[in-house]
């Protein structure tokens, strides 16, 4: 290749003639050109090519931080974050004066949600560049993740101040007013933010607000609005889909014809919500057959299956998505169901819930006489965290609402209390766990863990949890702060109790739960992850309040 060519295909590049790049240098092997190459083909949005591309070129001039800050880009795209955080750190190392570099791995840690190195690394971005727009926008996306409302607004209004006033400092504007109880106006700066530059992010945070808010002309408006932008359709049915509103949701889809992939997957969970699974079969087929790998379809096709009383096949319809994702919470959930109706003993091995559902209470936490104490002071910081009388949407929780900030990020009293003394049962629980080594549970276990979210739920009377998993856990839990007077009737029908095992689909035999568990205060509950778990509805005139958490290895 010659040094002209390669000119040539730069000024291309410059030109946004990326097709003509990726063409002109195929046979070229050399780095400048194996480089140039993977960034024509990340701009294409050939995710896949440009990842293997710009590994071939990382390999070419292994000593070239620009080429390895590259690579990580596209392995963030990819979704690879560990590899591209690696990536970042290298071109770091190599050129600790590359701000650039900095702010890649700040972005990097901040998508893993390691906080401390996202803002380490954004911090020493502002000490090369001290008004980069991008550091000052990252490092007040770490704020407003953890929780530092008022230092996130003071960097996002200095950007405003110079100038940016983009719709992505809007956005964060939102959920900055969000965090701080002013509804109002995160609705304001959310709307302003989708009228920008309507996109995923943006209507998701912007109808979810509108439905907890309990606008809801507003949030229908929103959906039938996004029938204006195909690439929007199928999310916005599925967010209708999730407010239960199945008649707009297929109102919506009925507005891309012919349906894309994604919105054939919500085509198919409409139908299994409205318990008509051989439409869902029907649909997630669609879907899978131009897209073998597609969760949300595979997902909708296996419950499919189960609600036809076809375990078997749905076995079969899980062996490449296990493969692909062994740990994927949801695929083990689904593959115990299957293996509940066609083989109780491997269900049995899998589950194990005398082993692995453990109830305890939870020491008394420091600096509380008692539990009872100790949980009067927790419900009140908990109560100052509920903006919202209304659920998010996308949860299990119905008849109730969820906390609006994460545990993790309090700094009150009685949480970081909590939070100190989970530690201790924690632990114990999985010293005292006995799984073969190729069990779930066993294959991520580490010499130590973390809480990676924390939330609280309260649910009104007659309020009530669906069955479900936890997607982002390995084990997972319910933490009871307060729960209604437990009376011989309510009791004998489980009322408010926490139910174990009962898939969330109507299965053919239908399969009710395994096991249930009283709540009583200051009782915690351990399980893995891909149990099913759920709350049965209950009565009375008082609340259920739980502060749940996730775990994961490190």
């Amino acid at each position: 290749m010659t040094a002209k060519r390669l000119r040539t295909a730069q000024a291309d590049f410059q030109a946004g003639r990326y097709q003509q790049v990726v063409q002109a240098l195929a046979s070229d092997q050399s780095a400048p050109s194996l480089h140039l190459r993977g960034l024509a083909e990340r701009r294409l949005g050939n995710t896949s090519q440009a990842l293997r591309t710009l590994r071939r070129a990382m390999a070419a001039a292994p000593n070239d931080p620009a080429v390895v800050r590259n690579f990580g880009l596209a392995a963030r795209d990819a979704g690879e974050l560990q590899e591209a955080l690696a990536a970042f750190a290298r071109a770091t190392e190599m050129a600790p004066r590359f701000a650039a570099a900095w702010q890649s791995l700040g972005r990097a840690a901040l998508d893993m949600e390691r906080y401390d190195e996202a803002e380490a690394a954004y911090r020493q971005a502002l000490a090369l560049e001290p008004n980069s727009a991008v550091a000052q926008y990252g490092l007040a996306c770490v704020f407003t993740d953890t929780g530092k409302t008022t230092a996130a607004v003071d960097l996002l209004q200095r950007l405003r101040s110079a100038g940016r006033n983009d719709a992505s400092v809007v956005f964060m504007l939102g959920r900055c007013a969000l965090a701080s109880g002013d509804t109002q106006a995160a609705i304001a700066h959310l709307a302003e933010a989708h009228r920008q530059a309507p996109g995923e992010y943006s209507l998701r945070a912007l109808a979810e607000t509108l439905w907890m808010s309990g606008a809801n002309s507003d949030f229908t408006a929103l959906i039938r609005s996004a029938t204006a932008l195909p690439a929007l359709i199928p999310l916005a049915a599925d967010l209708a889909r999730q407010a239960e509103d199945f008649a707009l949701a297929t109102s919506v889809l009925a507005a891309a014809a012919p349906p894309s992939v994604d919105g054939l997957a919500v085509h198919a969970w409409v139908a299994i919500d409205t318990d008509r699974p051989d439409s869902a079969l029907r649909f997630a087929s669609q879907a899978l057959a131009a897209d073998p790998g597609h969760r949300v379809a595979s997902a909708a096709a296996v419950s499919a299956l189960l609600m036809l009383g076809r375990p078997d096949d749905a076995l079969v319809a899980l062996q490449s998505v296990r493969q692909a994702e062994p740990l994927n919470q949801h695929w083990l959930a689904f593959e115990a169901t299957a293996l509940r109706m066609v083989d109780p003993d491997r269900y049995a091995a899998l589950l194990g819930y005398g082993a692995l559902v453990k109830a305890m209470q939870l020491p008394v936490p420091t600096g509380y006489r008692d539990l009872e104490t100790f949980n009067a002071a927790l419900l009140s910081e908990l109560d100052a965290q509920r903006p919202f009388e209304r659920r998010p949407l996308g949860q299990s929780l119905r008849g109730g609402n969820q906390t609006s900030i994460d545990l993790l990020h309090m700094q009150t009293p009685a949480v970081q209390a909590y939070l100190d003394a989970l530690r201790t049962p924690v632990a114990d629980y999985l010293n005292t766990i006995d799984v073969p080594a190729d069990h779930p549970v066993a294959v991520q276990r580490s010499d130590d863990f973390r809480i990676a979210e924390c939330w609280s739920v309260e649910l009104q009377p007659h309020g009530f949890h669906v069955n479900h998993v936890h997607p982002r856990g390995w084990l997972s839990s319910a933490y009871y702060v307060a729960v209604p007077p437990s009376d011989g009737r309510a009791a004998e029908q489980h009322e408010g109790w926490l139910s174990i095992g009962e898939p969330p689909v109507k299965t053919q035999p239908v399969l009710g739960a395994d096991r249930f568990i009283e709540p009583q205060p200051g009782r915690l509950v351990l399980f893995p992850s891909f149990v099913w778990h759920g709350t049965v509805p209950f009565g009375g005139q008082h609340r259920r309040v739980t502060a749940p958490f996730d775990i994961v290895p490190v």
